[in-house]
Protein backbone atom coordinates (compact mmCIF):
# COMPACT_ATOMS: atom_id res chain seq x y z
CA UNK A 1 0.00 0.00 0.00
CA UNK A 2 1.51 3.32 -1.10
CA UNK A 3 2.06 5.86 1.67
CA UNK A 4 0.08 9.07 1.57
CA UNK A 5 1.95 12.25 0.63
CA UNK A 6 3.21 14.33 3.53
CA UNK A 7 0.94 17.09 4.76
CA UNK A 8 2.13 20.51 5.90
CA UNK A 9 1.35 21.10 9.55
CA UNK A 10 1.51 24.66 10.85
CA UNK A 11 3.49 25.25 14.04
CA UNK A 12 2.03 28.77 14.02
CA UNK A 13 -1.56 28.66 12.65
CA UNK A 14 -2.41 30.16 9.29
CA UNK A 15 -5.25 32.31 10.62
CA UNK A 16 -2.79 34.00 12.99
CA UNK A 17 -0.12 34.53 10.33
CA UNK A 18 -2.72 36.23 8.11
CA UNK A 19 -3.31 38.83 10.84
CA UNK A 20 0.13 40.22 9.94
CA UNK A 21 -0.09 39.61 6.19
CA UNK A 22 -0.68 41.57 3.00
CA UNK A 23 -2.46 39.55 0.34
CA UNK A 24 -1.83 36.41 2.43
CA UNK A 25 1.96 37.00 2.47
CA UNK A 26 4.20 37.73 5.45
CA UNK A 27 7.86 38.63 5.83
CA UNK A 28 9.90 36.11 7.80
CA UNK A 29 13.16 37.18 9.42
CA UNK A 30 15.63 34.55 10.56
CA UNK A 31 17.21 35.78 13.80
CA UNK A 32 20.68 36.99 12.90
CA UNK A 33 20.13 35.88 9.29
CA UNK A 34 18.23 36.40 6.08
CA UNK A 35 14.75 37.75 5.43
CA UNK A 36 12.20 36.48 2.91
CA UNK A 37 8.54 36.76 1.95
CA UNK A 38 6.38 33.66 2.37
CA UNK A 39 2.72 32.83 2.00
CA UNK A 40 0.80 32.23 5.21
CA UNK A 41 -0.11 28.80 3.82
CA UNK A 42 3.54 27.70 3.72
CA UNK A 43 5.24 29.64 6.52
CA UNK A 44 6.11 27.90 9.80
CA UNK A 45 5.16 24.45 8.57
CA UNK A 46 6.76 21.03 9.07
CA UNK A 47 5.62 17.99 7.12
CA UNK A 48 3.61 15.56 9.26
CA UNK A 49 4.76 17.17 12.51
CA UNK A 50 1.56 16.12 14.33
CA UNK A 51 1.08 12.79 12.56
CA UNK A 52 0.84 9.97 15.09
CA UNK A 53 2.67 7.17 13.31
CA UNK A 54 2.08 4.71 16.15
CA UNK A 55 -1.71 4.93 15.88
CA UNK A 56 -4.21 3.14 13.69
CA UNK A 57 -5.05 4.74 10.33
CA UNK A 58 -8.27 6.25 11.66
CA UNK A 59 -6.43 8.33 14.26
CA UNK A 60 -3.13 9.17 12.54
CA UNK A 61 -4.03 12.86 12.49
CA UNK A 62 -5.90 13.05 15.80
CA UNK A 63 -3.37 15.58 17.11
CA UNK A 64 -3.73 17.82 14.04
CA UNK A 65 -7.52 17.54 14.10
CA UNK A 66 -7.60 18.46 17.79
CA UNK A 67 -5.48 21.56 17.12
CA UNK A 68 -7.72 22.52 14.19
CA UNK A 69 -10.69 22.63 16.53
CA UNK A 70 -8.78 24.70 19.09
CA UNK A 71 -7.65 27.13 16.37
CA UNK A 72 -11.11 27.45 14.81
CA UNK A 73 -12.77 28.36 18.09
CA UNK A 74 -10.02 30.80 19.04
CA UNK A 75 -10.01 32.43 15.59
CA UNK A 76 -13.70 33.27 15.96
CA UNK A 77 -13.21 34.70 19.46
CA UNK A 78 -10.10 36.70 18.52
CA UNK A 79 -11.91 38.05 15.47
CA UNK A 80 -14.69 39.36 17.71
CA UNK A 81 -12.12 40.96 19.98
CA UNK A 82 -10.26 42.47 17.02
CA UNK A 83 -13.52 43.95 15.75
CA UNK A 84 -14.11 45.61 19.15
CA UNK A 85 -17.02 43.32 19.97
CA UNK A 86 -17.85 42.11 23.46
CA UNK A 87 -16.73 38.57 24.21
CA UNK A 88 -18.13 36.27 26.86
CA UNK A 89 -16.65 33.72 29.21
CA UNK A 90 -16.73 30.95 26.59
CA UNK A 91 -14.81 33.16 24.16
CA UNK A 92 -12.20 33.86 26.83
CA UNK A 93 -11.98 30.15 27.59
CA UNK A 94 -11.44 29.37 23.88
CA UNK A 95 -8.70 31.99 23.64
CA UNK A 96 -7.05 30.70 26.83
CA UNK A 97 -7.02 27.14 25.46
CA UNK A 98 -5.43 28.38 22.23
CA UNK A 99 -2.74 30.36 24.07
CA UNK A 100 -1.83 27.30 26.14
CA UNK A 101 -1.80 25.04 23.07
CA UNK A 102 0.34 27.50 21.14
CA UNK A 103 2.73 27.74 24.05
CA UNK A 104 3.47 24.00 23.95
CA UNK A 105 2.79 22.83 20.38
CA UNK A 106 6.04 23.74 18.62
CA UNK A 107 9.44 22.23 17.98
CA UNK A 108 10.92 23.99 21.01
CA UNK A 109 8.54 22.21 23.39
CA UNK A 110 9.18 18.85 21.76
CA UNK A 111 12.94 19.34 21.98
CA UNK A 112 12.66 20.54 25.58
CA UNK A 113 10.42 17.58 26.40
CA UNK A 114 12.95 15.17 24.92
CA UNK A 115 15.74 16.87 26.87
CA UNK A 116 13.70 16.87 30.11
CA UNK A 117 12.76 13.20 29.79
CA UNK A 118 16.28 12.05 28.93
CA UNK A 119 17.85 13.91 31.84
CA UNK A 120 15.30 12.34 34.20
CA UNK A 121 16.05 8.91 32.71
CA UNK A 122 19.80 9.53 33.07
CA UNK A 123 19.47 10.42 36.75
CA UNK A 124 17.21 7.41 37.35
CA UNK A 125 19.93 5.19 35.86
CA UNK A 126 22.68 6.83 37.90
CA UNK A 127 20.74 6.06 41.11
CA UNK A 128 19.98 2.45 40.18
CA UNK A 129 21.74 -0.88 39.84
CA UNK A 130 22.70 -1.64 36.24
CA UNK A 131 20.86 -4.97 36.18
CA UNK A 132 17.65 -3.27 37.36
CA UNK A 133 17.83 -0.64 34.62
CA UNK A 134 18.46 -3.36 32.03
CA UNK A 135 15.38 -5.31 33.14
CA UNK A 136 13.30 -2.12 33.24
CA UNK A 137 14.50 -1.18 29.73
CA UNK A 138 13.65 -4.60 28.32
CA UNK A 139 10.18 -4.64 29.87
CA UNK A 140 9.39 -1.10 28.71
CA UNK A 141 10.62 -1.69 25.16
CA UNK A 142 9.11 -5.15 25.00
CA UNK A 143 12.21 -7.07 23.88
CA UNK A 144 15.37 -8.56 25.33
CA UNK A 145 18.86 -7.14 24.72
CA UNK A 146 22.09 -8.99 24.07
CA UNK A 147 25.09 -8.35 26.33
CA UNK A 148 26.88 -6.40 23.59
CA UNK A 149 23.79 -4.30 22.82
CA UNK A 150 23.23 -3.57 26.50
CA UNK A 151 26.84 -2.47 27.03
CA UNK A 152 26.33 0.30 24.46
CA UNK A 153 22.90 1.18 25.83
CA UNK A 154 24.20 1.44 29.38
CA UNK A 155 26.84 3.92 28.25
CA UNK A 156 24.05 5.99 26.66
CA UNK A 157 21.99 5.89 29.84
CA UNK A 158 24.87 7.32 31.86
CA UNK A 159 26.03 9.96 29.35
CA UNK A 160 25.62 13.64 30.20
CA UNK A 161 22.72 14.12 27.77
CA UNK A 162 20.98 10.89 28.75
CA UNK A 163 20.15 7.97 26.44
CA UNK A 164 18.71 10.08 23.62
CA UNK A 165 15.26 8.47 23.45
CA UNK A 166 12.71 10.51 21.49
CA UNK A 167 9.23 11.28 22.76
CA UNK A 168 6.49 9.97 20.51
CA UNK A 169 3.97 12.27 18.83
CA UNK A 170 1.28 10.49 20.84
CA UNK A 171 3.13 11.40 24.04
CA UNK A 172 3.38 15.04 22.92
CA UNK A 173 -0.36 15.05 22.23
CA UNK A 174 -1.02 13.67 25.72
CA UNK A 175 1.15 16.43 27.20
CA UNK A 176 -0.66 19.13 25.24
CA UNK A 177 -4.06 17.88 26.35
CA UNK A 178 -2.98 17.82 29.99
CA UNK A 179 -1.58 21.35 29.70
CA UNK A 180 -4.81 22.73 28.20
CA UNK A 181 -7.24 21.22 30.70
CA UNK A 182 -9.64 23.41 32.68
CA UNK A 183 -7.35 23.81 35.69
CA UNK A 184 -4.59 25.17 33.44
CA UNK A 185 -6.96 27.50 31.57
CA UNK A 186 -7.99 28.90 34.94
CA UNK A 187 -4.42 30.23 35.37
CA UNK A 188 -5.15 32.55 32.46
CA UNK A 189 -8.85 33.20 33.05
CA UNK A 190 -8.30 34.56 36.58
CA UNK A 191 -6.02 37.29 35.21
CA UNK A 192 -6.98 40.79 34.17
CA UNK A 193 -7.43 40.79 30.39
CA UNK A 194 -6.37 43.99 28.63
CA UNK A 195 -6.10 44.76 24.93
CA UNK A 196 -3.51 47.42 24.10
CA UNK A 197 -4.63 49.16 20.90
CA UNK A 198 -1.99 51.01 18.88
CA UNK A 199 -2.98 53.78 16.51
CA UNK A 200 -0.22 52.85 14.06
CA UNK A 201 0.38 49.21 13.00
CA UNK A 202 3.67 48.52 14.72
CA UNK A 203 3.68 45.00 16.16
CA UNK A 204 5.49 41.91 14.92
CA UNK A 205 5.33 38.30 16.12
CA UNK A 206 7.48 35.19 16.16
CA UNK A 207 7.67 31.41 16.14
CA UNK A 208 6.79 31.45 19.88
CA UNK A 209 4.13 34.19 19.97
CA UNK A 210 2.89 33.57 23.53
CA UNK A 211 5.31 35.40 25.83
CA UNK A 212 5.67 34.93 29.58
CA UNK A 213 7.10 38.20 30.93
CA UNK A 214 10.28 38.40 33.03
CA UNK A 215 11.90 35.96 30.63
CA UNK A 216 15.62 35.40 30.19
CA UNK A 217 17.11 34.16 26.92
CA UNK A 218 20.06 31.77 27.11
CA UNK A 219 22.10 30.03 24.42
CA UNK A 220 19.97 26.87 24.77
CA UNK A 221 16.53 28.00 25.94
CA UNK A 222 14.24 30.76 27.23
CA UNK A 223 13.74 30.77 31.00
CA UNK A 224 10.62 32.32 32.55
CA UNK A 225 8.92 32.30 35.97
CA UNK A 226 6.31 29.82 34.71
CA UNK A 227 2.65 30.16 33.81
CA UNK A 228 1.36 30.50 37.37
CA UNK A 229 3.92 33.11 38.46
CA UNK A 230 4.68 35.25 35.44
CA UNK A 231 3.35 38.78 35.97
CA UNK A 232 2.10 39.05 32.38
CA UNK A 233 1.23 36.78 29.47
CA UNK A 234 1.60 38.80 26.25
CA UNK A 235 0.18 37.87 22.85
CA UNK A 236 0.26 40.18 19.79
CA UNK A 237 -3.17 39.64 18.20
CA UNK A 238 -2.30 41.50 15.02
CA UNK A 239 -0.21 44.49 13.90
CA UNK A 240 -2.22 46.94 16.02
CA UNK A 241 -3.42 45.00 19.07
CA UNK A 242 -1.76 43.04 21.85
CA UNK A 243 -3.59 40.98 24.45
CA UNK A 244 -2.01 41.19 27.92
CA UNK A 245 -3.11 38.93 30.78
CA UNK A 246 -1.94 40.33 34.12
CA UNK A 247 -1.92 38.88 37.61
CA UNK A 248 -4.27 40.86 39.81
CA UNK A 249 -2.64 41.91 43.08
CA UNK A 250 -5.18 44.47 44.30
CA UNK A 251 -7.76 43.50 46.89
CA UNK A 252 -11.20 43.09 45.33
CA UNK A 253 -14.73 42.60 46.50
CA UNK A 254 -16.57 39.58 45.16
CA UNK A 255 -18.52 41.81 42.78
CA UNK A 256 -15.34 43.48 41.51
CA UNK A 257 -13.77 40.09 40.88
CA UNK A 258 -16.83 38.80 39.00
CA UNK A 259 -16.87 41.94 36.86
CA UNK A 260 -13.17 41.55 36.05
CA UNK A 261 -13.54 37.88 35.14
CA UNK A 262 -16.32 38.77 32.71
CA UNK A 263 -14.56 41.78 31.19
CA UNK A 264 -11.85 42.72 28.74
CA UNK A 265 -10.30 46.15 29.27
CA UNK A 266 -9.02 48.40 26.51
CA UNK A 267 -6.19 50.93 26.64
CA UNK A 268 -4.43 53.04 24.02
CA UNK A 269 -0.84 52.02 23.39
CA UNK A 270 2.20 54.15 22.66
CA UNK A 271 5.43 53.62 20.72
CA UNK A 272 7.43 52.68 23.82
CA UNK A 273 4.98 49.89 24.67
CA UNK A 274 5.05 48.60 21.09
CA UNK A 275 8.84 48.55 21.15
CA UNK A 276 8.83 46.67 24.47
CA UNK A 277 6.40 44.04 23.17
CA UNK A 278 8.40 43.58 19.97
CA UNK A 279 11.61 43.22 21.99
CA UNK A 280 10.01 40.52 24.18
CA UNK A 281 8.76 38.69 21.09
CA UNK A 282 12.30 38.50 19.69
CA UNK A 283 13.80 37.37 23.01
CA UNK A 284 11.14 34.66 23.27
CA UNK A 285 11.52 33.38 19.69
CA UNK A 286 13.53 30.31 18.81
CA UNK A 287 14.94 31.28 15.43
CA UNK A 288 12.37 33.28 13.41
CA UNK A 289 10.21 36.38 13.75
CA UNK A 290 7.69 37.68 11.23
CA UNK A 291 5.54 40.63 10.30
CA UNK A 292 3.95 42.56 7.46
CA UNK A 293 5.90 42.43 4.17
CA UNK A 294 6.71 46.13 4.61
CA UNK A 295 8.28 45.52 8.05
CA UNK A 296 11.65 44.36 6.70
CA UNK A 297 13.67 47.14 8.32
CA UNK A 298 12.00 46.75 11.71
CA UNK A 299 12.40 42.95 11.66
CA UNK A 300 16.05 43.12 10.64
CA UNK A 301 16.91 45.66 13.33
CA UNK A 302 15.18 43.60 16.03
CA UNK A 303 16.98 40.39 15.06
CA UNK A 304 20.52 41.70 14.62
CA UNK A 305 21.74 41.38 18.21
CA UNK A 306 20.64 37.77 18.83
CA UNK A 307 21.57 34.27 17.73
CA UNK A 308 18.98 31.55 16.97
CA UNK A 309 18.52 28.70 19.45
CA UNK A 310 19.16 25.70 17.22
CA UNK A 311 19.32 22.92 19.81
CA UNK A 312 16.67 23.69 22.42
CA UNK A 313 17.21 22.20 25.88
CA UNK A 314 14.93 22.06 28.87
CA UNK A 315 15.16 24.88 31.39
CA UNK A 316 12.95 23.07 33.93
CA UNK A 317 13.83 21.07 37.03
CA UNK A 318 13.44 17.36 36.21
CA UNK A 319 14.09 16.07 39.77
CA UNK A 320 10.42 15.26 40.47
CA UNK A 321 10.21 13.35 37.17
CA UNK A 322 13.32 11.40 38.19
CA UNK A 323 11.66 10.41 41.48
CA UNK A 324 8.49 9.28 39.65
CA UNK A 325 10.62 7.26 37.26
CA UNK A 326 12.59 5.66 40.11
CA UNK A 327 9.32 4.64 41.77
CA UNK A 328 7.98 3.20 38.49
CA UNK A 329 11.23 1.30 37.89
CA UNK A 330 11.17 -0.18 41.42
CA UNK A 331 7.57 -1.33 40.99
CA UNK A 332 8.18 -2.97 37.62
CA UNK A 333 11.52 -4.56 38.54
CA UNK A 334 10.18 -5.96 41.82
CA UNK A 335 7.39 -7.74 39.93
CA UNK A 336 9.87 -9.60 37.73
CA UNK A 337 13.04 -9.72 39.83
CA UNK A 338 12.72 -13.46 40.53
CA UNK A 339 11.63 -14.36 36.98
CA UNK A 340 14.27 -15.99 34.79
CA UNK A 341 15.43 -14.19 31.65
CA UNK A 342 14.18 -17.10 29.53
CA UNK A 343 10.70 -16.77 31.01
CA UNK A 344 10.72 -12.98 30.47
CA UNK A 345 11.84 -13.51 26.86
CA UNK A 346 8.96 -15.92 26.23
CA UNK A 347 6.49 -13.52 27.85
CA UNK A 348 7.66 -10.60 25.71
CA UNK A 349 7.64 -12.70 22.54
CA UNK A 350 4.06 -13.79 23.27
CA UNK A 351 3.04 -10.18 23.88
CA UNK A 352 4.53 -9.08 20.56
CA UNK A 353 2.88 -11.92 18.63
CA UNK A 354 -0.51 -10.90 20.06
CA UNK A 355 -0.11 -7.29 18.96
CA UNK A 356 1.45 -5.75 22.04
CA UNK A 357 3.14 -2.36 21.61
CA UNK A 358 6.85 -1.79 22.13
CA UNK A 359 7.26 1.82 21.05
CA UNK A 360 5.76 3.79 23.94
CA UNK A 361 8.87 4.09 26.08
CA UNK A 362 8.23 5.68 29.50
CA UNK A 363 5.12 7.54 28.27
CA UNK A 364 3.72 9.98 30.80
CA UNK A 365 6.04 8.95 33.63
Amino acid sequence: MASKPAKRHHLVPKFYLKAFAAEANIRVQVIGGKSYVSSAAKAFTVNDFYKTSEAEDSSLLEFEEHLSGVESRAADSLRKLGNLKRIGRQDKSDIAEFLLAQWVRGEDFRLASNSFNNLAIRDMARHSAEEDVRLFHELMFGRMTSDDEWELLWQRYLSNEGPGFLSTVANNFSQLRSLTMESKKALLLIRRWTVIHFQQPSLISGDRPVVLADLKRTARSVVSPGLANTPQVIFPMNRSMALVLELEHNKETVFEMIERLQSVYWVAGNKQQADQINHLIVLNSRDKIFGHPSDSERLLKLSELLEPISNWKTSSDWSEATQRLLALKETVVNLFRDTSRDDIARMLAKSQSSGGSSDSFFQDF
